[in-house]
């Protein structure tokens, strides 16, 4: 009871402290306008309001926990090694700086606010929530089976835990982030410059630009555009959006996945894997295109891009036509080529023995070395 009866509220002005030693303040309505709230292991219960920018300040080893809403306009500024922890739906407006120790949100913080994240300090995202923006090279770490939706800013430092991000704005993450959750583009555009490890990557609209990498297990849907900027490996591909290749994509794990938009791009695309890839777009990309396990389904005449990348089937890989028309050098090193009803206008190359299934081939240019396997299938 040192403030009083919980009718009387406490204001902290600009220059002042507020300095809870292990107490619990229950239901008091607490202003901080621009001063500082200290506390050694302490509880606040009753209301914040901040009329301007004001400071937490915890000590390392301590924790303080407010129970009640922080609101007002002015920013927050969460000073010391110790742990804030805001457990109450927030409303202030202004920005959220971490400058050191951890800032715990069990509960929300406002959808605008700003967050920063020095180097050293950590957020901790305990429940889904929305924010402005965030930026940093300090820690953040997502709570299992939680998702945080941020509307831009640029982040240094390393996302990590089980929870899931949202982007929809400009963000950039440029740290070798471990989070395993969901990775959604839900407008705007995600960068990601280092290294991210979610096994669910979905561009529901928007840009999603890699020039680093994704988890080799990623399975990415896209509805709005990829652009995969740097050489990577990922688990599967699937969408109708548009996939640009600046360099070489290896795609394919034991799903089957089909992707209808368009590939194009400069860059090259590796199957891999003992699923099913399928691509019915009118693909323009220019790279080489391997099979190396399971099999590449062709439903479009432009399905392989440009006539002027090449096709490799090597062992292990089957490469299908489907009532299409291709151009372009293909090259069977022991690989499999099957079709149905299909054409081939361009020069073949057997490096291996190989295999072609066939009902109805037609081709119109010359075989070069190797040894050809004619097999007819049971269909013919």
């Amino acid at each position: 009871m040192g403030l009083g009866s919980a009718d009387g509220a406490t204001t902290v002005n600009s220059g002042g402290t507020l300095d809870l030693s292990s107490v619990d303040v229950a239901g008091e309505d607490l202003t901080l306008n621009g001063g500082t709230l200290s506390d050694a292991t302490s509880s606040w219960g009753g209301a914040i309001a901040l009329s301007s920018d004001s400071t937490i300040l915890i000590a390392s080893g301590d924790t303080l926990t407010v129970g009640g809403v922080v609101s007002g306009t002015g920013s927050l500024t969460k000073q010391g090694d110790g742990t804030l922890e805001l457990d109450g739906s927030n409303t202030y407006t202004g920005e959220t700086v971490i400058s050191a120790g951890t800032l715990q949100v069990d509960g929300t913080l406002s959808d605008g606010t700003d967050v920063s994240v020095a180097s050293g300090a950590t957020y901790e995202a305990n429940a889904t929530d929305t924010i402005g923006s965030l930026s940093g090279a300090g820690s953040i770490v997502l709570a299992s089976s939680q998702t945080l939706t941020v509307g831009g800013g640029d982040v240094d430092g390393v996302v990590s835990g089980a929870g899931s991000l949202t982007s929809t704005g400009v963000l950039s993450l440029d740290g070798d982030n471990t989070y395993t959750g969901d990775t959604t583009v839900n407008g705007g555009t995600l960068t990601v410059t280092g290294a991210n490890a979610s096994s669910n990557v979905s561009v529901d609209s928007g840009t999603l630009t890699v020039s680093g990498s994704l988890s080799d297990s990623a399975s990415v849907s896209v509805a709005g555009t990829y652009n995969a900027n740097a050489t990577d490996t990922i688990g599967s591909l699937s969408g109708a959006g548009s996939i640009v290749l600046g360099s070489g994509l290896t795609v394919g794990d034991g799903s089957d996945a089909t992707v209808s938009g368009v590939i194009s791009g400069a860059g090259s695309l590796t199957k891999q894997g003992d699923g099913t890839l399928t691509l019915s777009g009118e693909n323009t990309y220019q790279g080489e295109t391997v099979v190396n396990a399971g099999t590449l389904t062709i439903t479009n005449d432009l399905g392989l891009g440009s006539a002027d990348g090449a096709t490799t089937v090597n062992s292990g890989g089957t490469l299908d036509l489907s009532s299409v028309d291709v151009a372009g050098e293909f090259n069977v090193n022991g690989g499999t080529l099957s079709d149905a009803t299909s054409s081939w206008g361009g020069a073949i190359a057997l490096s291996s023995d190989s295999t072609i299934f066939d009902r109805i081939w037609r081709y119109s240019d010359s075989w070069r070395r190797g040894l050809w396997n004619w097999f007819v299938d049971e269909a013919r």
